[in-house]
């Protein structure tokens, strides 16, 4: 049973209302590890300030966030705290993780997903004080008021970066604001804060940030605790058939394009492979707003081809980037599809007709991806990236053979393409042994399902233990989560934005060094590759200049402390809570106690029971001996020496552990801290530590039992 915080003697009342004076006096910061500079300062900048942490990926930012949750946990034992991850798998991630890092009770904790109903979720907010959650669960109650809005002191925000436009992160901020004239903390986390140094100001803004800490791996205090990545781009050329099939497919759509080309609306070129999808979907606004060349056709027909034209190439790239059965799986479902642009453009076209059934005849009955299935065609002529990745990763794992366990993930941007890679690495077994990790969703147009939050735990687990050596993975992987040591990371696609490059290259070289490869198709995906490096330096340089972000700080964040308390830094080591780790077991099934001989070892009679149970239970025992009122009173005598001694124990063990010359703890204090085999000094008894004695919470005991601040940690 945990024992209940009592009240604080004083609170403040106000902007900082409720906060307890006597746990505010401090902040703890632990030092079970070795103490890193930029963590410590960064944990000091976010208790006073609404900050912006950005580090890049495995130098601690989930460390630094369960610090100050603990201490704004502490600050505030009536408060809420709140850590909202954008994925499922994350927040799972994240509870493990800040439990394992502060001292929080496990009780206090919970993880509240969609799958809970409102009214359990109601609860939780009135009964837990830390929250670990998704933003949408977290929005949707403060827009329901099952959360009280009121109670939030602290709000950790991962993934900072996704604080734009209508992401749930921004309305559960304003909300906040709003509804918490009382004030809150807000810290936000990321690698990544933008593409580009407009979308950084503008997360500042929707975060209410006042203060922004920005590392790069390049930065002084970090060096030290980096490890070497090496990069390396390869390009491929798509040659024979699968170059012939590019070029009809160019040519079959070459008449829509040149209609939208005539009409204004492709400034840039005439055919699929030389116009942008943002071109087409700006040519789509134009259609609408009637912004056409004279002589051209309807605006019907041109809104008509321009949802055409954006289906086709989307086709059109998975066809060049990602292979020939990706390309085959997708335009064959959209065909399907009553009504799709796409069927209307292309049924009826010999040309087209004829070149999926030369796909089918190249693969057979493999021609759709399928990692369940052992293929019998040579799948590495889907796309020449799939000869690179078979390479990489033989080379990879012979280089290692007998040395070290080594991992590898194959990131690409499509599930069809985590399937085909799969199934095509699978004929590489035992010393390849893949497995597919994709997000949760799965849309009505997919015939690929999503894996439940339960199945990527276990599959991230197995990837860890050794069970995979490959896990190929959609964004859903790039983002926090820890899949554990990864020496090689495989780019099977490029983006032109710096986050999701960025991102990827830290899911390796965490505990040694890390070996990066991308892999692009000429003549497609080069530049690419050059815009996201060149972004990713653009907004680092332009984050190291403060007056490019001043201007955008908010000015009225508050202190959350108040002004006559100058909180002072307590270096300890914290522990999570004894048995906080252990899982409840189902309590024994009870068996029926038989007399035995007086117990020399505890000098009891046999009708007392020897080791420690609750005391309440001890009392309420019934004596299975009729008509013996003397061996009644002799078991009720018994029962209060035994607790009488132990009370007197734990006091005595409780007081010693504090030192006379302040309020920090020398020592452990635990209720019964003596083996199994040792003797009670007083009494020459064997304590159980497997039943220790417990009080209930509605003993008047309880208080000379737990003496503790509640504002303290166990320290060592």
């Amino acid at each position: 049973m945990s024992p209940k915080a009592p009240s604080p003697t004083k609170r403040e009342t106000g902007p900082c209302e409720g906060f307890c004076e006597h746990a505010g006096q401090r902040w703890i910061y632990p030092n079970n590890l070795p103490i890193r500079g930029y963590q410590k300062a960064a944990v000091e900048l976010a208790l006073f300030n609404n900050a912006m942490i950005v580090l890049p990926t495995g130098f601690g930012k989930t460390f630094i966030a369960a610090v100050v949750m603990y201490n704004f946990y502490r600050w505030y034992p009536m408060g809420k705290v709140i850590f909202v991850a954008p994925t499922k798998p994350l927040v799972a991630q994240q509870i493990i993780e800040c439990k394992k890092i502060s001292g929080i009770p496990k009780a206090d904790c919970i993880e509240a997903t969609g799958a809970i109903s409102v009214e359990r979720r109601r609860a939780y907010w009135t009964e837990k004080r830390v929250i670990f959650a998704t933003p949408q669960v977290i929005e949707n109650d403060l827009e329901n008021d099952v959360l009280d809005a009121e109670s939030v002191r602290c709000i950790v925000i991962d993934e900072a970066h996704r604080a734009q436009g209508g992401y749930a992160y921004v309305n559960i901020v304003n909300q906040l604001q709003s509804k918490n004239p009382g004030g809150f903390r807000v810290l936000a986390l990321s690698a990544t804060p933008g593409s580009d140094i407009q979308r950084v100001q503008q997360v500042m803004q929707n975060l209410l940030i006042n203060e922004v800490m920005f590392r790069s791996e390049n930065s002084i205090d970090l060096m030290q605790y980096r490890n070497d990545k090496s990069t390396r781009a390869w390009t491929v050329e798509l040659v024979g058939k699968h170059k012939a099939f590019v070029d009809r497919f160019i040519a079959m759509t070459k008449p829509i394009f040149k209609e939208l080309h005539r009409a204004g609306l492709t400034y840039n070129g005439d055919s699929i492979e030389r116009v942008a999808k943002y071109t087409l979907i700006k040519a789509m606004q134009g259609a609408n707003n009637n912004q056409l060349e004279r002589g051209t056709s309807s605006r019907g027909k041109l809104k008509f081809l321009c949802a055409a034209a954006l289906s086709l190439s989307s086709k059109f790239e998975l066809l060049t980037l990602y292979g020939i059965r990706v390309f085959y799986s997708n335009i064959t479902r959209g065909m399907a599809e009553t009504r799709a642009p796409i069927k209307t453009a292309l049924a009826g076209k010999i040309e087209y007709d004829k070149m999926i059934e030369e796909m089918k005849a190249l693969f057979g009955e493999d021609i759709e991806p399928d990692p369940d299935k052992k293929a019998k065609a040579d799948l590495l002529q889907g796309h020449p990236k799939l000869i690179v990745v078979k390479d990489l990763l033989m080379q990879h794992f012979k280089e290692n053979e007998g040395k070290q366990e080594t991992r590898a993930i194959v990131f690409t941007k499509y599930r069809e393409s985590v399937y085909d890679i799969v199934q095509t690495m699978k004929a590489y077994d035992p010393i390849i042994k893949p497995a597919a990790f994709v997000g949760q969703g799965s849309g009505s147009k997919s015939n690929i399902s999503g894996m439940k939050q339960r199945e990527q735990i276990e599959l991230v687990q197995r990837f860890k233990a050794g069970d995979f050596n490959v896990l190929v993975a959609t964004c859903v992987a790039e983002e926090g989560l820890d899949i554990g040591e990864v020496d090689l990371i495989i780019c099977y696609d490029t983006s032109s934005s710096p986050i999701s490059t960025t991102q990827r290259r830290g899911r390796t070289g965490r505990k040694r060094s890390g070996n990066v490869q991308t892999i692009c198709t000429k003549g497609y995906e080069e530049k690419r590759l050059q815009k996201a490096g060149a972004s990713r330096r653009q907004v680092e340089d332009q984050l190291f200049k403060k007056e490019n972000y001043t201007a955008y700080r908010y000015h009225n964040a508050p202190r959350m402390v108040p002004e006559k308390i100058i909180p002072v830094c307590m270096e300890h080591k914290v522990y999570p809570p004894d048995n906080d780790d252990e899982e409840e077991e189902p309590a024994p099934k009870k068996k029926r106690a038989r007399k035995t001989k007086d117990n020399d070892e505890t000098g009891m009679k046999d009708l007392v029971s020897s080791g420690f149970v609750t005391a309440t239970k001890l009392r309420k025992k019934k004596l299975d001996v009729e008509g013996d009122e003397k061996a009644a009173k002799d078991h009720e005598q018994s029962i209060k020496k035994a607790y009488k001694a132990t009370k007197s124990d734990t006091s005595k063990a409780t007081d010693d552990a504090f030192s006379d010359d302040d309020d920090t703890m020398t020592g452990d204090v635990t209720l019964v801290s003596e083996t199994p085999d040792s003797k009670n000094a007083q009494g020459g008894n064997s304590f159980n530590t497997s039943n220790p004695v417990i009080v209930d919470d509605d003993e008047e005991t309880w208080d000379d039992l737990w003496t503790l601040p509640p504002d303290l940690p166990k320290f060592d």
